[in-house]
């Protein structure tokens, strides 16, 4: 360990709500970014020196996090997108072979086993000015401290490594964290051949159907099945023996709701994708079925499916019938959008 403390010089240099001019936010939740992963994604990329082309909006794509809808049976676990509920080595290999990097997997298993060892790697990717990726964090939301396995960047060390400094949600002051917990790690490597852009995109568009007709795993079911599954449990009295307060209006709704409202409402890859690559003949059924999904998040917003949804009402199956309603339906979209591949 060269110092005894250090912490990245910032690679922003433009005005940002938010921001202290040290860091800025990963993600710019006005702009509709909602996925942490990407947007730790987009600053590794910038201080790696890479192409503005890995953007934000390029890992929502590649990650499949903009195509793909998620539900967790867990009702002590919080699931905000695909990145967040399958953070494994398969996501992480198929992320940076979209932008041409090997990197470094390290498991939670691996991380407690292996403490210091690691945490001497964190601090030699911060001396070669280098964020590292790393999940496991709490998250404040309200007045308490959620246990959501928060993903985000470490941005430096203190006390020669024994203290890290991580970007909590979009604060863009480096804050210390504890280090009794298991968190999982991922760092960039060496630069590889990198796949020609239009390919990247083509490649991204491809896995949509492997990543929405993947079986359920870890809980977690995907795509057409995630709402099914989501609509089943409003109908089935899964919150039936949940006391109101032991409720959260967004680990229990909001956050499936936001996956719809994020992917319909900012297009963006898919915009880039239809730019880039023309030819790919599942395109113009995919732009149909999304504009099918966007035309009725209002609608769903507008009955008793909002964002600002009483927990009670979780709990009460013939007030939550429409909203049962309009999910399903966006199960027929996804099979739509699916349709296309075949």
């Amino acid at each position: 360990m060269n110092q005894s403390s250090k912490v990245l010089e910032t690679k922003w240099h433009e005005p940002h709500a938010g921001s202290d001019l040290h860091f800025h936010p990963l993600l710019d939740k006005y702009k509709g970014q909602n996925y942490a992963f990407c947007g730790c994604m987009a600053l590794m990329m910038q201080y790696l020196e890479e192409s503005k082309d890995y953007s934000y909006w390029f890992f929502s794509g590649v990650s499949g996090d903009c195509f793909t809808q998620v539900y967790g049976q867990d009702i002590a676990k919080w699931y905000q997108c695909l990145s967040h509920a399958c953070f494994d080595e398969r996501l992480i290999k198929r992320v940076f072979d979209a932008c041409g990097y090997d990197f470094t997997f390290v498991s939670a298993e691996s991380f407690t086993a292996n403490k210091e060892k690691y945490l001497q790697k964190v601090v030699s990717h911060i001396d070669r000015d280098l964020p590292v990726i790393a999940k496991g964090f709490s998250f404040p939301f309200g007045d308490k401290l959620c246990p959501v396995e928060e993903i985000s960047c470490v941005v430096g060390y203190e006390n020669g490594g024994q203290t890290l400094l991580y970007l909590p949600d979009t604060s863009a002051t480096p804050t210390p964290f504890p280090l009794d917990i298991p968190y999982t790690l991922v760092f960039s490597e060496e630069k590889k051949k990198t796949p020609p852009l239009p390919e990247a995109y083509a490649q991204a568009i491809a896995n949509i159907p492997l990543l929405n007709l993947a079986s359920p795993r870890d809980g977690v079911s995907f795509g057409a099945h995630a709402f099914l599954d989501w609509a089943d449990a409003l109908e089935n009295g899964k919150f039936d023996d949940i006391p109101v307060e032991g409720l959260g209006n967004w680990q229990h709704y909001g956050a499936y709701l936001c996956i719809i409202a994020t992917n319909v409402s900012c297009p963006h890859f898919l915009n880039r994708a239809n730019e880039l690559c023309p030819g790919i003949k599942e395109l113009p059924a995919i732009n149909e079925a999304m504009e099918k999904m966007r035309t009725h998040i209002d609608e769903l917003c507008s009955i008793e499916g909002g964002f600002g949804m009483e927990e009670h009402k979780l709990k009460d199956r013939e007030l939550m019938q429409p909203v049962r309603e309009i999910i399903r339906k966006y199960a027929g979209f996804y099979n739509e959008l699916l349709s296309a591949f075949r």
